[in-house]
Formats: C-alpha cells, sequence, structure tokens
C-alpha cells in the first residue's frame, strides 16, 4: 500500500539515461537482481524484442529513481523486473515503481496476470510482499549459485481482478491516467448526441433503406 505517495511517473528510456542506469548494476542493485553472475549491457535496456518493454521511473525531485521492465509471455500473462537506483534501494521507491508499472501493464497492456520472480536474499523484495498485495505461488528451490551456496527464487503474482479491488480499496496508488474521467463521460454523451441527431448519417440508415427497396 502507498501512503504519502511520490510523484513518480514512468517514461520511455532516453539515450542520456543509459549510463547512468548502467552503472547501478556494478554494485548493489546488480548483485539483488541477478547475483554476481552477467552483467546488464545496453542492448538489454534497448532491446526491441517483439513483446518486451521498458520504462524509467522519475520524480521531479529526484530525477531517474528507478526502472521497470516487462516480458509479455502471452494470453496476458507478463514477467516484470525492477531496478531502484543505489542511493534509494530500501526507501520504499520500489513500491512505488511497481504500482506504476503495473498500473501500465493492467490499464494500458491489457495485461491478465503478472508475475514476479526475486531471489530470497534480496530483502527488499521479500518485506514488499509481505505487504500482501500480491500472492505467493511457490518457491523454486536452489537455482542460484553464490558465494559457494545455493539460493532460491520466489514466484509471486497478481491477477487482473485483485489489481482492481486493491485500487478501489486504496491499497495500491491508482496510476496517472491517459484521459480523466470526465472526459471520457463528456464523449460518451457526445457521441449519444450525435447518434440521436437527425443531421448525422448512419451506415445502417442506408442499409435500411436498401432493405425497404429490396422488399
Amino acid at each position: 500500500m502507498s501512503e504519502n505517495h511520490p510523484a513518480v511517473r514512468l517514461r520511455p528510456l532516453e539515450d542520456d539515461d543509459l549510463p547512468e542506469i548502467l552503472g547501478w548494476f556494478k554494485g548493489e542493485v546488480g548483485r539483488l537482481a541477478h547475483g554476481v553472475h552477467g552483467q546488464v549491457e545496453a542492448e538489454d535496456l534497448t532491446s526491441t524484442s517483439p513483446g518486451t518493454g521498458l520504462r524509467v521511473a522519475v520524480t521531479d525531485d529526484e530525477g531517474i529513481v528507478g526502472v521497470f521492465n516487462w516480458v509479455d509471455q502471452g494470453s496476458g500473462s507478463y514477467f516484470i523486473g525492477i531496478a531502484v537506483a543505489p542511493h534509494l534501494v530500501g526507501s520504499g521507491y520500489g513500491m512505488f515503481i511497481v504500482e506504476q508499472g503495473i498500473g501500465h501493464l493492467f490499464d494500458q497492456l491489457r495485461a491478465h496476470r503478472i508475475e514476479l520472480r526475486a531471489a530470497t536474499f534480496n530483502h527488499h523484495v521479500m518485506g514488499m510482499l509481505r505487504a500482501g498485495f500480491m500472492t505467493l505461488e511457490g518457491v523454486l528451490r536452489d537455482t542460484i549459485f553464490v558465494d559457494g551456496r545455493y539460493a532460491s527464487t520466489v514466484v509471486a503474482s497478481m491477477l487482473e481482478g485483485e489489481y482492481r479491488e486493491h485500487v478501489a480499496a486504496g491499497r495500491i496508488y491508482s496510476p496517472t491516467r491517459n484521459f480523466e474521467p470526465q472526459d471520457l463521460d463528456r464523449g460518451a454523451r457526445a457521441l449519444r448526441a450525435a447518434l440521436g441527431s437527425p443531421r448525422v448519417s448512419r451506415s445502417w440508415d442506408t442499409l435500411r433503406d436498401r432493405a425497404d427497396v429490396s422488399a
């Protein structure tokens, strides 16, 4: 749940963002993301592979505070990932970024299910899961080998219906929308007025006239 929610918003990745974000993964952010194996490269962030996406999380005061990415698994199911700027790790920004990110998936990309996986040594994500807004689906045992020992991976998910319930109850911050509800209502009223106007030509009127002639 978000209280005192900062003005976190998501925007597309820009070329000027790359040096700063890539630098994050050389320290704690990288270790929390994937242990000590591998390194995130510019190509990983700028990939245009079908079904993948990435947004940069920013605030007016802090600038870039994190990144949110996703992979479309088909049938409305998405894997999600998150990274928070090193100086903000543990500050609560991770939750704010996740809220904005899953809001984008559910409200703009018609997601039905989102899935988050995290290593058990990522205590920041484990703490976020304790909030209870995601369903813990299971633990994949001994999937990561680091520092001479195995660690496991936690799998958590959320369905669209659960997301809507959390937003309605105020447990999840409602994301920034492209249109205000009153604008949508105004458009609906304008459409009804147009449909009822005798000055508006309608395709089904032509079909009706043709049917009358044929009869």
